[in-house]
């Protein structure tokens, strides 16, 4: 087994973000089983909008991120059901069969309550269907009081899921083909 490559993608503009607190747990625990992560942060270097996100110098540099990987965490907000514009443009126009063949991938999504459950299947579907990826699981969301934006924690329950996600992560990324 080689020590693996992950670059964890929060995909939220928001200040205070669920899916980024939620992010940094899976991107702390796998620091913490040796893993190598590197981050890309929309919030910080966001995408131009559709329809000049092609447009957009950092997409290459996105993609050459993520082709350099083993592995991929992607944590995105969900809103009224569907996961954000920012998200769906990274899928468009960063993640292609040639960043993502075969990689797997990890997602944490960040809603305001629990009945958005089945709204990261969407991007699972995509990322398999459309780019070839290998995703773990149906996705873990961090909703709601789960998770506390503003001193960038999470409660117990999720932290653990969120720590086997990230287990997950860097024992399938780690596996040599």
């Amino acid at each position: 087994m080689n020590t693996p490559n992950i670059v964890a993608i929060s995909t939220s503009l928001a200040d205070a973000s669920r899916s980024r607190v939620a992010a940094s747990v899976v991107a702390d625990e796998l620091k913490t089983l040796g893993a190598e992560v590197s981050t890309i942060d929309l919030h910080a270097s966001p995408l131009a909008g559709y329809p000049h996100a092609d447009e957009d110098p950092a997409i290459e540099t996105y993609q050459e991120q993520v082709r350099a990987a083993d592995g991929l965490l992607l944590a995105f907000p969900i809103y009224n059901w569907g996961e954000s514009g920012q998200t769906r443009d990274f899928l468009a126009y960063v993640l292609d069969k040639e960043t993502m063949q075969n990689k797997v991938a990890l997602l944490v999504a960040g809603c305001s309550t629990k009945s958005s459950f089945l709204a990261p299947m969407s991007v699972g579907r995509t990322l398999q269907a459309e780019i070839g990826a290998v995703v773990i699981g149906p996705g873990i969301l961090a909703c709601g009081d789960d998770v506390d934006r503003e001193q960038g924690t999470v409660v117990d329950g999720l932290k653990q899921r969120l720590q086997h996600g990230a287990k997950l992560l860097h024992a399938f990324s780690s596996v040599e083909i």
